[in-house]
């Protein structure tokens, strides 16, 4: 901001306070007399004579010196911070009077980002992202967030604590092997993914009240049975297919093409011809695996390794615990007084018309806080119980125990030499990247550096940017392939790539030794090439006049066949097939191609179809494909097929309401969303 600006809003500010003091301080006695009361009351009390002292000494030049000299302090100390701060403090968007602020905003927009760079491995930019609508999608989120909230608040739709406490430990995540809410995995899972427990209550409390909400919505609302069983019919009905396969190998063209025609093919097929952008480059690679084999580690360290950590090679006391569950107190004490007198757990639960269950040998860390203790205390064959739990009352037996034990060097002694190996290896690797980069930086060539560190290198004649040959083969390793050509085609000519790190562990550096832009070669270069093509462009043209005289003339599928052998192909029939069935086999994608399967599915009985095989090549060809019969559709043996089409059915339908509902709500809100600092923040990324 230009400095004589600066000096205008100061000189503005501090006018307003001369010639309008009295708002001012009333401005100012609405905060302090939020804030501080015994305060305020002075500043009453003073207000007055002081207002009255300036306005009469308003005239005087020390007065109006010293207002020049306020101006002049304040543009020395600067205002850009204050302006600064004032746009800051700006909210991004308002709904219904509420500030969405930039700080909510900016904080949603880097977590996404984050996740999204994560799952892309940093591939994403800033353009990309503003074109997947990320920003957009972040700023309606808390838009609706704001409305539904303040639509809960309206409708005062309250969840208590003891059913949010229900809830989280009912969550499957968090229950242990014997199905008990187990805290420890519950701080473990907020904790890996960055979320306070009041967060996730909330969260959780905020999911049941949407829930009061928009389940009101769809109560009572059912999908026609009819509509359901239609849809689930279109999906699981089986049709039998015959296919006819018209190979281009049988297809057999009699006339040679003259020079004439090939140089035509070869003008109207330019992009065929096209050569894409090789690349020739030298490949460096650190291998983790190779460094670790080089290594040796003396006995005696592995000695003192195994004595510093001998803690983390016990093996925790196990115990054998037989269970029952019973309905209550009374039910629960005459279990135990049973157990006491010796029955076995099994017919105690019997007798009690009780839930059995043998927890196996668990450690400690395995059972619910609320008896590990007792029973890991508890001698062999002591029983446990009456226990009161959230899930009724418990009685225990110990019935084995396993007591801990350290486990010897000889058994750890591989593990430990192949640890202590990694670990020194990776060292090793790290200043080996280290003095590669340096060596780099310093003009020394990829093949120098190999040579003096013993390192594998490879030389790639022509790679293009899918990582194949001119043979159409991989040449790269395929960890880090990505990354590598990220590189290979991001560096110019003569260039070498910092060192490429993946996540198997090993490490790259790639030099581009030259580069050879997509072209297409000259018509001498690639003669042979263009008359093969030629002559397979004839044959698809033959098998196509084929196909579409067995689709004319067939009327059955006995009329296909007769028609195929009289032309020496043979028909087979397909196994019956679902369109589920057509969607999740991969024999069905590599023999047909998506098209014609739409086609097929779309057939009457007796009614044929044609398209290209997926291959292409001479092995490939046209396919004719006719619909022999519908099979008759039993849904009693899919029940449960279709229970689960009619659950997400109805999922979609509750979605659709929310959607819908959250749209009316937009609709009636007043919401302003302040462009330019959007785009200023989504710009800044």
């Amino acid at each position: 901001m230009p400095k004589a600006l600066h000096l205008l809003i100061v000189f503005i500010r501090v006018w307003i306070v001369f010639l309008y003091p009295s708002q001012v301080y009333a401005t100012a006695g609405r905060v302090a007399i939020k804030n501080h009361p015994e305060s305020f009351l002075i500043l009453s009390e003073c207000q007055e004579p002081m207002l009255q002292k300036l306005r009469e000494q308003s005239n005087r030049w020390y007065i109006k010196a010293l207002f020049v000299l306020l101006v002049i302090s304040f543009s020395m100390w600067g205002v850009g911070d204050i302006v600064l701060n004032y746009v800051n403090m700006r909210p991004i968007a308002t709904v219904d009077g509420h500030n969405i602020t930039q700080e909510e905003f900016s904080a949603r927009l880097q977590n996404m980002v984050g996740k999204a760079q994560e799952l892309s491995k940093g591939q994403l930019s800033s353009e990309q992202i503003k074109q997947m609508g990320i920003p957009q999608k972040i700023l309606d989120s808390l838009v609706d967030q704001f409305l539904i909230a303040a639509e809960l608040k309206k409708r005062n739709l309250v969840v208590t604590d003891a059913v949010v406490r229900r809830r989280v430990q009912s969550i499957p995540t968090f229950l242990n092997e014997q199905g008990v809410f187990d805290k420890r995995a519950f701080d473990y899972l907020l904790y890996n993914n960055h979320i306070t427990e009041a967060q996730f209550i909330a969260d959780v409390r905020l999911e049941l009240q949407q829930h009061q909400l928009f389940g009101a919505l769809i109560a009572g609302m059912q999908l026609p049975k009819s509509y359901v069983d239609l849809l689930f019919k279109g999906f699981f009905e089986q049709r039998v297919f015959a296919v006819v396969t018209i190979p281009l190998s049988k297809m057999v063209v009699k006339d040679s093409p003259t020079m004439a025609d090939l140089e035509k093919f070869y003008r109207e097929n330019q992009a065929e011809f096209t050569q894409p952008e090789m690349r020739k480059i030298t490949l460096l690679e650190i291998d983790p695996k190779l460094l670790k084999d080089r290594v040796t580690i003396p006995l005696d360290k592995v000695q003192e390794e195994y004595e510093r950590r001998k803690a983390e090679f016990e093996i925790a006391e196990k115990r054998e615990i037989k269970q029952i569950n019973l309905k209550d107190e009374e039910t629960a004490k005459k279990a135990v007084e049973s157990l006491k007198k010796g029955r076995p757990v099994p017919a105690v639960a019997r007798d009690q018309a009780a839930e059995f269950k043998d927890l196996g040998l668990v450690t400690k860390q395995q059972l619910p806080d609320l008896v590990a203790d007792r029973l890991f205390e508890a001698e062999l064959g002591q029983v446990i119980g009456p226990v009161s739990t959230p899930f009724g009352w418990q009685a225990y037996v110990v019935s084995k125990i396993e007591p801990s034990f350290i486990k010897s060097f000889v058994e750890i002694r591989p593990q430990l030499e192949s640890e202590l190996k990694v670990q020194i290896a990776n060292d090793q690797i790290y200043e080996l990247k280290n003095k590669i980069e340096d060596a780099l930086a310093g003009g020394a060539t990829v093949s120098e550096i190999a040579k003096e560190h013993n390192l594998k290198i490879q030389s790639i004649e022509g790679i293009s940017k899918f990582g194949k040959d001119e043979t159409e083969k991989y040449v790269l390793p395929e960890s880090g392939r990505a990354d590598i050509l990220d590189q290979v085609f991001s560096l110019p000519e003569n260039a070498d790539s910092p060192v490429i790190d993946t996540k198997e562990g090993s490490s790259y550096v790639v030099h581009v030794d030259a580069i050879r832009g997509a072209h297409v070669p000259p018509f001498e270069d690639i003669k042979d090439k263009i008359s093969k093509a030629w002559t397979q462009e004839r044959r698809f043209n033959l098998s196509a006049i084929i196909a579409e005289q067995l689709v004319k003339d067939a009327r059955s599928v006995s009329d296909l066949s007769r028609l195929a052998l009289s032309r020496k192909l043979s028909i087979k029939m397909l196994d019956p097939l679902s369109r589920v069935d057509a969607e999740k086999d991969e024999k069905i994608h590599a023999q047909f191609t998506p098209k014609l399967v739409s086609q097929m599915f779309e057939l009457k009985p007796g009614k044929a179809a044609y398209g290209l095989t997926p291959d292409r090549t001479a092995t490939g060809g046209i396919q004719v494909v006719m619909l022999q019969k519908v099979l008759p559709f039993n849904q009693g043996s899919l029940k449960e097929k279709r229970d689960q089409m009619e659950k997400k059915l109805a999922d979609l339908a509750y979605q659709d309401a929310v959607t819908l509902y959250v749209k009316s709500l937009r609709a009636g809100a007043k919401i302003s969303v302040n462009q330019a600092i959007y785009d200023s923040m989504v710009n800044r990324g």
